[in-house]
């Protein structure tokens, strides 16, 4: 609800579909919610406190009742009884005290140890000797060794899987929602650990490399294109060390977006923010754009594309095919598309169906084989892109 109403993008949804009573009446509900809620801790504290009052009086009272009497009867003096008194007294507070501290820590518990459990699946331990990062200019081979892995111990995404790719080889990932494709490069990631077996780049283990030297042979573009309210330039270089502004204009003419950037206000120092005067927004196939330039910048091994050319136009999206080789060079790389015309250009097309490769070939192979997935796959785009040219002929 609180990115409902802080977040612009949504306005368009809240208008079209007429949502904005809908979303004052939810509003209602909640502060109603909450107003009760609150009420009865308001009442369920009062009944704490008088309990507690009560208590503490009891227990006070009956301690100075005593002390009285004996006062009262001579057995005491009046100064035994003010010292009587003030024990009680300091006795009756270190009592509260601790109490209070015991139910704060008993309240802060389970916060922590969520925290704690938080922080141990976040900030792995480092493998005791880490293994020796490769050199930069070296293309990198892929191995999956019968790999299992799924999310929460759910229906497995990756069953037994066992795949190599040569260094330097350009392989595309194709089939249905849901195959398993995405989670295959996040495993290459380290971003999840397989359940089972081993993934290995350049003949070593993932898991024997310091997580900052394994990121730094991996550069993604994923779907969510994340840009952040920087200055172009400093989104593309994404680093403290300064900024090679030579090597910026080299990865954004490389990706087709340098005349773009020309027309900003600033070029390359325009802020990537609509709130700030000057700043803008870019379009969705220019932020796909500027991730691959991002990518581009940091010089990896091993480069992934998920989806990179979903928002670009299709002129756009057949200028970043034909020049993909010449982007990546001598590096290894993934390519997801669900667009098989788009997987021309790769050296082999990997076909996933629930988690497991069903077959593996150039375009033309698997486009021949008429009992599999891809060619199942290949005729029902091709049917549309028919239907249309029927359409506007």
């Amino acid at each position: 609800m609180e990115n409902v109403a802080s977040d612009m993008k949504y306005g368009k949804d809240v208008r079209l579909y007429d949502m904005s009573g809908w979303i004052r009446a939810c509003f209602q509900h909640y502060n109603d919610a909450h107003f009760h809620l609150q009420q009865d801790v308001q009442r369920r504290f009062f009944h704490a406190s008088f309990a507690e009052a009560a208590t503490t009086l009891l227990r006070d009272g009956a301690a100075y009742a005593w002390f009285l009497f004996l006062a009262s009867s001579g057995a005491i003096t009046v100064g035994e009884f003010v010292l009587a008194c003030g024990a009680v007294a300091s006795f009756s507070t270190l009592v509260t005290q601790i109490s209070n501290s015991v139910g704060q820590v008993m309240q802060a518990v389970p916060p922590l140890d969520r925290m704690r459990a938080f922080l141990d699946a976040a900030d792995e331990p480092e493998p005791e000797r880490p293994a020796a990062p490769p050199a930069k200019d070296v293309p990198l081979s892929i191995e999956f060794e019968d790999v299992c892995f799924s999310y929460g111990g759910r229906n497995p995404v990756l069953s037994h899987f066992s795949l190599r790719i040569a260094p330097g080889e350009k392989i595309a990932l194709v089939g249905l929602n849901g195959a398993g494709k995405t989670t295959l490069i996040k495993l290459l990631c380290g971003f999840y650990k397989p359940e089972s077996g081993r993934i290995l780049l350049g003949g070593t283990d993932i898991a024997a490399y310091r997580k900052a030297d394994l990121y730094a042979l991996v550069a993604s573009v994923f779907q969510e294109a994340t840009i952040l309210p920087f200055t172009v330039a400093e989104n593309i270089a994404m680093t403290d060390e300064g900024v090679d502004r030579g090597r910026v204009e080299d990865c954004l003419r490389q990706a087709g977006l340098w005349d773009a950037v020309c027309r900003l206000p600033r070029g390359m120092d325009t802020g990537m923010t609509s709130v700030e005067e000057g700043g803008v927004s870019l379009s969705g196939g220019q932020r796909q754009r500027l991730l691959m330039a991002r990518a581009l910048y940091k010089g990896a091994q091993l480069l992934f594309f998920d989806e990179p050319t979903a928002a670009l136009d299709p002129v756009s999206e057949h200028e970043v095919y034909n020049g993909f080789r010449e982007l990546v060079g001598s590096k290894t790389a993934i390519f997801i598309s669900h667009r098989l015309s788009s997987c021309r250009f790769c050296d082999e097309i990997l076909v996933f169906d629930g988690g497991r490769l069903v077959q593996q070939g150039s375009h033309d192979e698997l486009v021949g084989d008429e009992s599999g997935l891809y060619h199942a796959m290949w005729q029902a785009q091709a049917q549309y892109y028919a239907e249309d040219r029927i359409l506007f002929a």
